[in-house]
């Protein structure tokens, strides 16, 4: 009451000398009350805060040392609210005030190591580590700020272990401990020790992860600091649990729950007991001993959080003694205590603590609550003999998972996003996929075959560059919509007067309202980013059936689980699903043969013998009828086309099927355009025969075979040799209706990004710019033998044909493997030979191979060209010569007829 009264007394002071004597009071008294608040902060402080804030810009004072303190204290009281983009922006402020009137490096370095703190709360990893590496730069050789410097090592090591980045991680914990040893911190040592177990564990060094981490429990120990010596014995159980040392991991366990239980630390006690029930129930499979220590923890959890957790555990127990009722009340349990979490579109769905959602780790947790309940009722639907009425309620549970999922993911970026999204959505929708299954449920199927894929494709958001082309006025807009609706869903939690709720919940209405209009205009201005991001869409069942009516074929998409692989068959009338055995080491084994030569009868009966195998697992079991064909692989690339149907005699599917490839029905549905072309801008050919890079080979018969290609076009424009530059075909291919290139490219793995070679320099996918839409209908890359990777994986060559589908561009072909030049020549010309009569472009790629075929070439020489994308035929390339001879003929005509008019007349 003393300080509050105080508090108000100062700023009653400040006021009257800003509007009664409209003087600048002096900043000598804010000496004391700053170091009043270097001990502690409340929100009382920050009216005063504020107004001496008002006070220095008003008095032009920001040059003073006293205002960049202000600033930093507003920053540290946002920052206990966990505000932290307010307490950034204070920050910001303070750092580049500092900055402008040379403060000392202390305090640049306090300011610094609050701002690296928020953007490390806010999930902002890429700003942490650079503010946390500017502190290393200004500490580094000064021993009296080596804690912060240390520190700083600790916190990008920490960074860079939850990014899955565990060799960075590594290097940074090294020289923090380095850094402390040199200076007898041996504290900031055991802190740095604890991470550099972590991910030294996480590489599979776990001699020398427990090392590290005995080396920290020591420190501690020596120091009786019992809070940090629970902590490393908490790191140490998980190693040792992770590494099956069942008894080791309790031992450690047991000894932080007794150190928590002598602080009368509930919450770490409780925490203990759930990580004792987890090794019992993991590892041993005590479930009786599990069970015991979970309900110890119920007991004596502070927190809800916790409590779920624990909940969700004692369900899992349950559910693994068959007891699927008492699983289920428990898992419900865990999602209607109390609070609520708001979906984007303005539904709610009961989950406890609003707030606490702003956090990626309270949302997982949940996203598992439900996975967990959905697989319960799958699997009680199973002792039941697969009972419906169990089976629909996991498909809502499902479903409801989806939604969060969908949520989730306009939140998550760069790469733990993607490490997150690749390990918990593909059993979350495999699950729900075998559910649809049972309940031969085939338009929900299709809607989790395609959901599956938008998950895969949507972490791809940072690898193809899509946030970078957002201005840093949407990116500001964006972020503070984020920030707005999850400070009013705070707000309304807390709210208890009805009146001031309803308030609230209208402004977070509007507020709802405005962000989906920002959002939907996104999808105009840069529709890469929308779709990637944003749109949650997929194309219906009905509405791939249409397509397919027109396309007069069949299609499908296949799902590879953990414990099965499902196809999904769609025709322009019938759905039906597929539960198939596979094995996905065929996959590898087939690519490594076609990336090779076969020269021998014994390499060509093990391709036979393999690729026959593989035909049986994935096509044989669906009863396709011949015909024109689109698949949708997931994740892997097979070239389908090459595989035989028998094992002893070469009877190849290119003879059957006329096959075209997507990522999904969404994928192709979304780009299929008509646009219209001038004569001239038929045909664009790119062949930079030579290149600037090291270690790429001349292509020199490129420039012949795209001669002959082009003679087939009444016009047609050739980039060749120092012309077909990176440049070249940034601002000419868009214009043209079909584009061909010879040249080397590379995709070659999931994680390295796809990038084509032009005669200056290199093309990445990232560097495609989506605002301006491309018309080009095809996009031709020949990619020839090359010492750059020889077989491209399938997620590699889906990225390079979603890069330039990011641009509009609906049908790509390009190579699986590298291929003799030559054959490579030949292939492509043979393609644009019955392109040009008018055959759909898969009919026309068909007819191309077994022509090779013909020829007594295997499938290494012609299956690996595939075309990604829209098949349909291109319209004929003389129509406007037929059209400009109709002209001539009747403007003969026409003189014909008037010469001899007039000749009459005249008579």
């Amino acid at each position: 009451m003393i300080r509050a009264t105080k508090n108000f007394c100062l700023v009653f002071l400040v006021l009257i000398q800003f509007q009664v004597q409209g003087q600048c009071v002096e900043n000598k008294s804010l000496t004391e009350y700053f170091s009043k608040l270097q001990k502690s902060i409340t929100e009382k402080d920050s009216v005063m805060l504020l107004s001496y804030k008002k006070h220095f810009e008003r008095c032009h004072l920001q040059t003073d040392t006293s205002y960049t303190k202000i600033l930093y204290f507003l920053g540290i009281l946002f920052q206990d609210k966990q505000e932290y983009d307010k307490a950034i922006n204070y920050f910001r402020q303070a750092k580049n005030f500092n900055s402008k009137i040379n403060t000392s490096t202390l305090n640049q370095i306090k300011v610094l190591s609050q701002l690296s703190y928020s953007y490390y709360k806010s999930f902002n990893y890429v700003e942490a580590l650079n503010t946390y590496q500017q502190i290393v730069a200004l500490g580094q050789s000064r021993g009296d700020l080596a804690v912060y410097v240390t520190n700083a090592y600790e916190k990008q090591a920490n960074i860079y272990n939850r990014l899955g980045d565990f060799e960075s991680s590594i290097k940074k914990a090294l020289l923090g401990q380095k850094i402390s040893r040199a200076f007898n911190d041996s504290e900031m040592e055991a802190y740095n020790l604890i991470i550099l177990s972590k991910s030294q564990n996480s590489i599979g060094a776990t001699k020398e992860a427990l090392e590290s981490i005995n080396q920290a429990i020591a420190i501690f120990e020596s120091k009786k600091l019992e809070e940090d010596l629970a902590a490393s014995l908490s790191a140490k159980g998980y190693i040792e649990s992770k590494n099956n040392e069942k008894d080791n991991a309790i031992k450690s366990f047991k000894r932080v729950a007794s150190i928590f239980k002598k602080l009368k630390d509930n919450k770490g006690y409780s925490l203990a007991c759930l990580d004792i029930g987890y090794v019992y129930y993991k590892h041993g499979g005590q479930l009786d001993k599990a069970l015991l220590y979970y309900n110890e923890g119920v007991k004596f959890a502070v927190s809800p959080f916790t409590k779920i957790q624990l909940f969700d555990n004692i369900g899992a127990v349950y559910w693994k003694k068959k007891d699927y009722v008492r699983a289920l009340e428990f898992y419900q349990k865990c999602l209607v205590n109390n609070g609520y979490f708001r979906f984007s579109d303005g539904s709610i769905y009961e989950i406890p603590k609003a707030k606490s959602l702003k956090y990626a780790d309270y949302k997982r947790t949940f996203l598992t609550i439900l996975q967990d309940k959905a697989i319960c009722w799958l699997d009680y639907a199973k002792s039941e003999n697969n009972k419906k009425e169990h089976l629909e309620n996991a498909l809502k549970t499902y479903q409801l998972a989806d939604k969060l999922i969908d949520y989730m993911r306009q939140e998550h970026t760069g790469t733990q996003s993607k490490y997150f999204w690749r390990d918990k959505t593909r059993s979350i929708y495999e699950s729900a996929i075998e559910t649809c299954y049972l309940l031969k449920d085939y338009e929900k199927a299709f809607y989790f075959f395609e959901k599956s894929r938008s998950v895969l494709l949507n972490d791809k958001l940072n690898e193809l560059g899509a946030k970078q082309k957002l201005s840093e006025t949407d990116l500001q807009k964006e972020k503070e919509y984020l920030s707005r609706i999850s400070e009013l869903n705070a707000s309304i939690e807390k709210a208890s007067i009805a009146k001031q709720k309803n308030d609230l919940n209208n402004q977070l209405l509007d507020l709802q309202e405005q962000q989906g209009h920002f959002i939907k205009s996104l999808e105009t201005r840069n529709p890469a980013y929308y779709r990637m991001k944003y749109d949650t869409t997929t194309v219906s069942l009905k509405q791939f059936q249409n397509y397919l009516s027109s396309f007069k074929g069949q299609a499908v998409e296949y799902f590879i689980g953990d414990s099965a692989t499902y196809a999904i068959v769609i025709s322009q009338n019938s759905a039906s699903i597929k539960k198939l055995r596979y094995n996905i080491a065929n996959t590898q084994q087939i690519l490594d043969f076609c990336s090779k030569s076969i020269n021998t009868k014994t390499e060509l009966s093990q391709y036979l013998l393999l690729s026959s195998a593989i035909y049986k697992s994935l096509i044989q079991p669906l009863n396709l009828q011949n015909g024109r064909l689109i698949i949708s692989q997931d994740g892997i690339f097979i070239p389908f086309e090459g595989l035989s149907k028998s094992s002893a005699k070469k009877e190849y599917l290119v003879h059957d099927f006329k096959i075209s490839y997507t990522y999904s029905a969404q994928f192709l549905l979304r780009n299929l355009q008509n646009t219209t072309f001038l004569p001239q801008n038929k045909f664009l050919g790119i062949a930079p025969v030579n290149y600037n890079l090291p270690n790429l080979s001349s292509l020199k018969g490129s420039t012949e075979s795209l001669d002959a290609i082009a003679k087939s076009y009444f016009w047609s424009s050739k980039y060749i040799g120092k012309e077909g530059s990176k440049k070249a075909f940034l601002t000419r291919a868009k214009k043209y209706q079909i584009v061909q290139i010879y040249t080397h490219a590379f995709a070659d793995s999931n994680e390295t990004e796809p990038r084509i070679y032009f005669a200056d320099t290199t093309l990445k996918v990232s560097e495609l710019n989506s605002e301006e839409r491309f018309k080009t209908n095809l996009l031709v890359l020949s990619a020839c033998k090359t010492g750059v990777g020889k077989v491209a994986k399938g997620e590699g060559v889906l990225s390079l044909a979603r890069g330039f589908s990011m641009l509009g561009i609906p049908s790509t072909i390009t190579s699986l493997w590298s291929v003799e030049d030559k054959n490579t020549y030949k292939l492509t010309e043979l393609f644009y030979l019955y392109l040009n009569q008018d055959f759909p472009k898969d009919e026309a790629l068909q007819k191309a191979k077994i022509d090779l075929l013909n020829e007594g070439l295997l499938p290494n020489s012609w299956a690996g060209m595939i075309l990604i994308g829209d098949s349909s035929a291109i319209s004929s390339n003389y129509w406007y010569v037929w059209l400009l001879a109709g002209f001539v003929i009747t403007a003969i005509a026409g003189i014909w007829y008037w010469r001899k008019r007039t000749k009459t007349s005249t008579i």
